[in-house]
């Protein structure tokens, strides 16, 4: 899991930050600049925790049972549970809303969920997420 240094910066410094980092990400152009920004900048673990967050809202948007969304993604069931409750509680109305836009995403999460379903444990479980 990441960590976050325990020396905050200044909330002004921070937000300047932010607004670099979002500006950055809208002026991406297309799959391939996304793709290498997102290779350049996240460790290979920060890429996996992300799709699988991503992946674990899309489930849950589904309607697929906390056993299956677990089972399928390898995630702690109390995890599950935590973004059930966040779910629940209105906190993904957004990342609903643009999954429910753009079917398409529908078709590459039945894909993941396939070849996450499909998976083995151990090294290297993850390496087809670096190929997609």
């Amino acid at each position: 899991m990441p960590h976050i240094s325990k020396k905050r910066l200044e909330q002004e410094i921070f937000l300047a930050m932010y607004e670099r980092f979002y500006k950055t990400i809208v002026s991406l152009k297309n799959r391939n600049e996304s793709g290498k920004f997102m290779r350049e900048l996240l460790t290979p673990t920060e890429r996996i925790m992300l799709v699988k967050r991503l992946a674990l809202v899309y489930m849950i948007y589904k309607g697929h049972s906390d056993y299956e969304i677990w089972n399928v993604l390898k995630i702690s069931p109390s995890t599950v549970a935590r973004y059930h409750l966040k779910s629940d509680s209105k906190e993904f109305i957004f990342l609903t809303s643009v999954l429910k836009k753009h079917e398409g995403l529908s078709e590459i999460f039945d894909k993941i969920e396939s070849f996450l379903a499909h998976r083995g444990r151990g090294k290297g479980r993850w390496d087809f997420l670096n190929k997609l």
